[in-house]
């Protein structure tokens, strides 16, 4: 309850449940993940580092504890690696919405995976029951298909926005279309001059 909306009131319960639970891979997990979420993703690292060489490396997570640390310490491309890893070898029982989101966040980050960082989203939606958080993760989708100029998966994501929805956008979804579309023409633009350009300089 408290992991997401207050860290250190996280960790009051986190140190009784690890006082009296068996010290197991679930709890050396749970610690290193608050570390994590408590700013420190190098003593996080550390702790996976310590499990992975231990009796935990085989636990279902521990990649995706890699790969967010290494997000968060800006190694992206070592992030992706382990989240590569922990899809293909974590039961598919094991695997929530929360994972896909994560996924879906680290590979906007490199250029050239926006679709796959869609399709994490579709998942996400796909497992997750809530409509509020589906509503959420199609803004998401939204937000990386703007930054990315592609014009046409926003599209689509917005039509999904508007199913989640009941049929509608809102006048500030109207406004990001419009403003995306905006950007599309003047990227065309700007290449068919380049274009223009490149063949003045050919002749």
């Amino acid at each position: 309850y408290y992991e997401e909306r207050d860290v250190n009131q996280a960790k009051v319960y986190l140190d009784k449940w690890v006082a009296t639970s068996d010290q197991d891979c679930k709890s050396a997990y749970f610690v290193a993940d608050y570390y994590f979420r408590a700013g420190q993703p190098q003593e996080s690292l550390n702790r996976a580092k310590a499990m992975d060489n231990g009796a935990c490396k085989t636990y279902p997570y521990l990649n995706l504890l890699y790969a967010v640390n290494y997000d968060k310490l800006g190694d992206s491309l070592q992030a992706k690696s382990y989240l590569d890893k922990f899809f293909t070898t974590a039961p598919s029982d094991k695997i929530i919405s929360e994972n896909y989101v994560t996924a879906a966040r680290i590979y906007s980050k490199i250029p050239g995976n926006e679709s796959t960082a869609s399709t994490y989203l579709q998942k996400a939606i796909d497992e997750d029951t809530m409509m509020s958080h589906k509503i959420n993760y199609a803004n998401d989708a939204i937000t990386m298909m703007a930054s990315s100029g592609n014009l046409q998966n926003e599209l689509l994501w917005m039509n999904k926005l508007a199913t989640y929805r009941g049929g509608s956008l809102t006048e500030a979804d109207y406004y990001k279309l419009s403003n995306s579309a905006d950007n599309a023409l003047k990227k065309t633009d700007t290449i068919r001059m380049q274009n223009k350009d490149t063949v003045a300089i050919m002749n």
